[in-house]
């Protein structure tokens, strides 16, 4: 098993300020931007499945808001990505400034 040991020296504010850059990026929501993507498809098609067998009212209406909601969060996505992007430009740059 291994371990994180301390550094034997104090961070720099370089350093600081790149570790809070990169603890900030975990929270722009890639990930789950994805995960709502796939719930939603597999919601469609459990919502088809079993309106369809059990001949249930309003199966179109249902599935065309999650078809909305699965267009809504496409857009989520790319927006999630674009400010991920711009978070590992800023990580890079401060990453670059620490080693001048």
């Amino acid at each position: 098993m291994t371990f994180y040991t301390q550094p034997d020296r104090e961070l720099t504010e370089e350093e600081k300020l790149l570790a809070e850059a990169i603890g900030v990026s975990q929270w722009v929501p890639c990930g789950g931007q994805i995960c709502l993507g796939l719930s939603l498809d597999t919601a469609r098609e459990m919502v088809d499945k079993l309106f369809t067998e059990r001949q249930l009212p309003l199966k179109d209406e249902l599935i065309g808001e999650l078809r909305l909601w699965r267009e809504h969060a496409e857009q989520g996505l790319k927006s999630s990505r674009q400010c991920d992007q711009l978070m590992q430009k800023v990580i890079g740059l401060v990453g670059s400034a620490g080693k001048r």
